[in-house]
């Protein structure tokens, strides 16, 4: 349960994270990599990297049951005491008043007599905190011996405190992410006797491991973490030339034709005459905008081809997609929702993350591009927000940092645009003036592209992370698109720069203003050739690297290979 903070709290809570945030991270292990500033799962792919190639053999896979909500209150106020100073009591004191802060269950007040308040911009250190003892003890374990080892979690105090340093190196290293954490060992048999140990050690905090989520592995057979797949040597990555290309989409976007089936081509025809015949071979996706006739046969013909067919507003708002149908893709939508649902809450949030630190990242490249003396601060503060959102507890703290940093973002963008009467005075979807027209158009098109690409591959449109999946929309379509915003804005930039849409494009509609029909056509042309240009820093094309990004995730909820995520090339 997410618990709702009130704001006077939040803002205090807020101030305390400030004040505890550097001192605590100083004593902190290099291991522990959740919630923390400026560190990110690169951290745990160099630590797993540096253990293979000192010869561990084994991994014990696990994380630990409710984590949160079993905190033990009195031991994390026995660890606070230990860390800070006798001086600054007034600190402690206030800490454990928001710790010990009750909550309102279905309108009732309850006490809190264990567990951490999700929701608290302070959970997630006070977390840290609580298992930086947890962290030593498996470093002490690395450095005793086998007879040593046994000894270690029996001899210790009821009160788990920070471990002394030990004697005769063995060999144990851990990586954790808040609940969520791997071992490695050199043999097995550390590896049981390890594993046990951890029970042990946990239990005296008052926690337990989740059983189904636990098991030991050996390093041949590969394993995966946080979304990363590790094997024998190395990090799995993906490759990008056994992707397979997209063809070009068709887009209808003039109003009463009818599209029929001619042996393997589609005829477009106006007026029962035929205006232009397609081969079907060429088609990677129908994109249809306005109203129009479809012949069934076609539909069966599109099922049949992998060619998926959108219905949408030329407004730009989204109806449905007709996508194949067979038992491959149910099989390959099953596989995806069991990957999905088995992910523990902080591996999902870790997924969140990266997507939203995507986002921001590729913004940077965009004003990087485009760098100005007067942009320095800006993009230190979008550097700092990255940090913010890889150290959030929870993703309501990563969308509110995502959402703020994007306001920031539009208001900056600016500064690129010559046209004054394209410039943001806010984002507003819906009573768009010139420049926010413009950007649904866009940001509708790529979304439409993402989704039939997703479809097309058999993914599950709606299992977003930073999107949310309970609500009625293709969360994980939206996900993706968060990683691509960047480069859609440029490509709009550059059209009102060269002048390829002017002010006099739009009219204004019912609820705003719009692009005119011949500047509609106009700006798909633009779109597609922005969608096939290479640079010499883009080796792929966009339309190459959405594909890629939709394959990697399917890899990754298919074959349980590795999530890596999108970056533009600066």
């Amino acid at each position: 349960m997410v618990e709702q903070i009130p704001f006077r709290d939040l803002i205090v809570q807020q101030y305390l994270l400030k004040i505890i945030s550097a001192p605590f991270d100083r004593f902190f292990e290099a291991e522990s990599i959740g919630f923390r500033r400026g560190v990110s799962r690169q951290r745990s792919i160099e630590i797993i990297q540096a253990a293979i190639a000192e010869g561990y053999q084994y991994v014990i896979e696990s994380d630990i049951e409710d984590f949160f909500p079993s905190v033990d209150l009195n031991i994390l106020a026995h660890l606070l005491d230990s860390y800070i100073p006798q001086n600054d009591s007034c600190l402690k004191k206030i800490l454990l008043k928001f710790i010990k802060n009750g909550y309102i269950l279905n309108g009732v007040y309850h006490e809190r007599v264990k567990g951490l308040a999700q929701g608290s911009p302070l959970s997630p250190i006070l977390a840290n905190l609580y298992l930086d003892s947890f962290d030593e003890q498996i470093k002490q374990w690395g450095l005793l011996s086998p007879d040593e080892h046994g000894e270690t979690a029996s001899d210790s105090k009821d009160t788990p405190s920070r471990a002394a340093p030990a004697h005769t190196p063995r060999g144990v290293k851990l990586v954790r992410y808040a609940d969520d954490f791997i071992i490695l060992t050199k043999t097995k048999k550390d590896a049981e006797d390890v594993l046990s140990e951890t029970e042990a050690y946990l239990s005296k905090l008052g926690l337990k491991i989740k059983k189904e989520k636990t098991a030991i592995r050996s390093m041949k057979d590969g394993f995966q973490f946080l979304g990363i797949r590790f094997e024998r040597s190395a990090v799995v990555v993906e490759g990008e030339e056994d992707t397979k290309l997209l063809k070009k989409p068709l887009y209808i976007v003039e109003s009463y034709l009818f599209l029929s089936l001619n042996g393997d081509a589609i005829d477009i025809c106006k007026n029962r005459k035929i205006v232009e015949t397609i081969p079907l071979r060429r088609i990677s996706e129908i994109m249809v905008m306005e109203k129009t006739v479809l012949s069934t046969a076609l539909l069966r013909k599109c099922t049949e081809g992998n060619i998926p067919l959108t219905i949408a507003l030329g407004t730009g708002y989204y109806i449905t997609t007709v996508k194949p149908d067979s038992k491959k893709y149910y099989d390959i939508a099953y596989e995806h929702g069991k990957k999905y649902y088995s992910l523990t809450d902080t591996e999902a949030l870790c997924i969140a993350k990266e997507f939203a630190a995507g986002k921001i990242q590729n913004y940077l490249a965009l004003f990087q591009q485009r760098f100005r003396k007067e942009q320095y601060l800006f993009i230190n503060e979008l550097e700092g927000v990255m940090q913010q959102m890889y150290q959030a507890g929870d993703v309501e703290q990563v969308r509110g940092l995502e959402g703020a940093a994007a306001k920031k973002i539009y208001q900056r963008l600016n500064n690129f645009i010559d046209d004054e009467s394209f410039r943001i005075l806010k984002r507003d979807r819906r009573s768009p003036d010139r420049m926010n027209a413009l950007l649904n158009f866009g940001y509708y098109l790529l979304f439409s592209r993402i989704n039939a690409t997703v479809r097309a591959v058999g993914l599950n449109p709606y299992l977003g992370f930073l999107h949310s999946p309970q609500d009625n929309y293709e969360s994980l379509v939206c996900d993706i698109e968060e990683l691509f915003r960047a480069r859609i804005d440029r490509f709009i930039i550059r059209l009102i720069n060269l002048k390829v849409v002017t002010r006099d494009d739009f009219v204004e509609a019912e609820r705003g203003l719009i692009l005119k029909k011949d500047a509609v056509r106009k700006f798909i042309e633009q779109f597609e050739a922005e969608m096939e240009k290479k640079s010499p820093k883009d080796t792929l094309s966009l339309k190459e690297d959405i594909y890629i990004q939709t394959i990697t995730l399917k890899k990754w909820a298919i074959e349980n290979n590795s999530l890596s995520f999108y970056r533009w090339k600066r």
